[in-house]
């Protein structure tokens, strides 16, 4: 997949964003850092310090943080890495060159993701392990509520047979602890869901089998109404490819991927698809990675992206979602504003294919742009809903640079030194 200096600036979300749906509240694809698409090898901190690594692309701000020492010798970042499920994007590596003591957390404290406590809910993420010698959690909370060894939170593969576990504490109601019905299989990759109600708790797993998500174990929630079997209240940090039992930890030996919060049940047909615009690809690119053409003492670009999927098709990638009837673009007002603005908006015309593009728009050279896609949703009447409208999908920022004049000497003499006695003339170009 091409990206062109995409990534989320961790101010302009706070002011500008909000979420991607009424459902989404955290979302990793592990595609990229906070300051352009990730490189294969690299970690997601580069160091030196605690600093955020992989950007929250919900819109609300919860991005992924990475530790690194002082002075950036000791960096327990996990990395980027080229080992995806379907071969595309990238995806987070918990084991670098024998380093496993690898994790990333979120940070932000009470009133943030680390007080999240819904009634119902989902999690989901990719995992691949590349053992299964020990307890390893692929998301957990840094700590106990209540005391104890037992943390509030685990997604774990357990060590007792090796199947894939959720153990978490409840607002009210006490521990759920759930296994899964397979024992997991080292070097595989898996899609896995938890879907909690409020009454009942699911788990769900793709496989990759060609049977897509299929539920490998449910059970009814302890407690007598949604509220008390919401997950418990608390301050500690989530934690990924790590978790924490009295003070220890069990790091994971693997790699993450697709990690997302949603604060609804989602139906299975909507697991592991993403329902917003994707993939943005503005053109034409340059080779000093600038975007756009020079015409007239402006840059002009052309938008493309790829239109919200089809939940009941989310393994087609060019099934577009049918209830998408427009796309309402947002653009920076202008090269010196990073307030996003309504630009225009472009039909949707038909859902098999799902190449969308805007523009030419004409901008100021040389400047940093923001942008995003809003998926105007029929109304129920086959009326596109108006920008704007919060029933519409609203997607990540992203970001590009426009083409700037490079100076050219048109007139001078053949050597490469040009005097001050006004015989070389230097023009744009």
């Amino acid at each position: 997949m091409r990206k062109i200096n995409i990534f989320i600036l961790m101010t302009v979300v706070l002011l500008y964003s909000l979420p991607v749906s009424a459902a989404t509240v955290l979302y990793y694809n592990c595609d990229d850092g906070m300051d352009g698409p990730g490189v294969a090898g690299e970690r997601i901190n580069p160091g030196p310090g605690a600093a955020a690594g992989v950007p929250d692309l919900s819109g609300n701000g919860y991005d992924m943080w990475g530790w690194c020492n002082g002075d950036g010798t000791d960096n327990n970042s996990p990395a980027f890495s080229d080992d995806t499920i379907d071969g595309r994007g990238l995806s987070l590596e918990f084991t670098v060159g024998g380093d496993n003591n690898l994790d990333g957390y979120t940070g932000g404290g009470s009133g943030t993701i680390n007080a999240w406590s819904p009634s119902e809910w989902t999690i989901e993420c990719s995992v691949k392990l590349d053992n299964l010698n020990n307890w390893y959690t692929m998301i957990g909370r840094d700590g106990a509520t209540n005391g104890g060894s037992e943390a509030d939170f685990y997604f774990q593969k357990n060590d007792l047979e090796d199947r894939f576990r959720i153990n978490f504490l409840t607002a009210t109601a006490g521990r759920v602890i759930l296994d899964a019905d397979f024992v997991a299989v080292a070097g595989q990759w898996y899609r896995l869901a938890v879907v909690s109600d409020g009454t009942t708790v699911t788990m769900y797993a793709d496989k990759l089998d060609g049977n897509g998500y299929q539920s490998v174990g449910s059970m009814a929630l302890p407690g007598a109404t949604p509220a008390d079997n919401a997950l418990a209240a608390t301050d500690f940090n989530w934690t990924f490819g790590r978790g924490w039992y009295g003070g220890s930890t069990d790091f994971l030996p693997g790699n993450l991927d697709e990690i997302k919060f949603s604060d609804t049940a989602l139906p299975v047909n909507q697991l592991g698809f993403t329902p917003y615009a994707y993939e943005p690809d503005p053109a034409p690119l340059n080779g000093d990675g600038s975007v756009g053409t020079l015409v007239g003492g402006q840059a002009q670009v052309t938008l493309n992206f790829k239109a919200g999927h089809d939940p009941n098709d989310a393994g087609n990638e060019n099934a577009v979602n049918p209830d998408i009837l427009m796309h309402h673009i947002y653009l920076s007002a202008s090269g010196t504003d990073p307030n996003l603005v309504y630009s225009g908006s472009v039909a949707q015309t038909t859902w098999s294919n799902s190449d969308v593009s805007y523009g030419p728009v004409a901008l100021d050279q040389g400047s940093l742009y923001y942008w995003r896609v809003e998926e105007g949703l029929d109304d129920g009447t086959g009326v596109a809903r108006a920008a704007g409208d919060p029933n519409n999908i609203l997607g990540p920022i992203w970001s590009f640079t426009t083409i700037a004049t490079k100076p050219a000497i048109t007139v001078g003499p053949k050597n490469a030194v040009a005097d001050l006695s006004g015989n070389a003339a230097v023009a744009p170009r």
